[in-house]
């Protein structure tokens, strides 16, 4: 698992505010796996550099994740629990898909990855209200398996929903690993 993947960062520029990532911006996430689910708040932390641009470093509970904007693009290089190598798209603003290719760090081993991105408009249901959202849809391939990352971002607040599943030879359909759903944010 790439931990509550937390792709929550922010943005700087690049035309978009659909992650916005000033310093000290704050989301609280209800965050669920398995039968578990807790509340985590994240933070803007520091800037950073993310695919020669200037990002943002997330930490909470899980850890810390990095993205940053660069020519409409939200590029992303750390999650808790992995390092993209080079960074990874997680949005871009105009919608066009995208793919990606490079090496995937996570849980001690460094692999060959490569990974598609869709997008799409949707309405979706968050905290009892009706909002507009652009999907982003990330599927990472490794050699023994798929991890999917669908993030909902909404303008002006950045992450308010984010699925991640795993699929591998035994589990084609995918199981749920991890979801977070915005409970607070900017």
């Amino acid at each position: 698992m790439l931990g509550a993947v937390l792709v929550l960062a922010g943005c700087r520029g690049g035309g978009t505010d659909l992650m916005p990532l000033e310093a000290h911006n704050r989301w609280t996430y209800e965050v669920s796996a398995g039968l578990t689910s807790r509340i985590d708040a994240i933070e803007v932390t520091r800037h950073v550099a993310i695919a020669g641009a200037e990002g943002a470093e997330l930490s909470g509970p899980s850890g810390v994740t990095r993205m940053g904007w660069r020519n409409g693009v939200l590029w992303m290089n750390v999650t808790p629990s992995g390092r993209f190598d080079p960074p990874v798209p997680l949005l871009r603003a105009d919608m066009k898909p995208d793919s990606w290719h490079g090496r995937l760090d996570s849980m001690g081993k460094s692999q060959p990855a490569s990974a598609t991105l869709e997008h799409r408009k949707l309405t979706i249901n968050s905290n009892g209200k009706q909002i507009q959202t652009v999907s982003s849809i990330l599927a990472i391939k490794l050699r023994d398996r798929e991890i999917e990352i669908q993030t909902w971002f909404s303008p002006g607040v950045g992450i308010v929903r984010q699925e991640q599943r795993t699929r591998t030879n035994s589990t084609p359909s995918g199981e749920r690993d991890v979801a977070m759903q915005l409970k607070t944010g900017p």
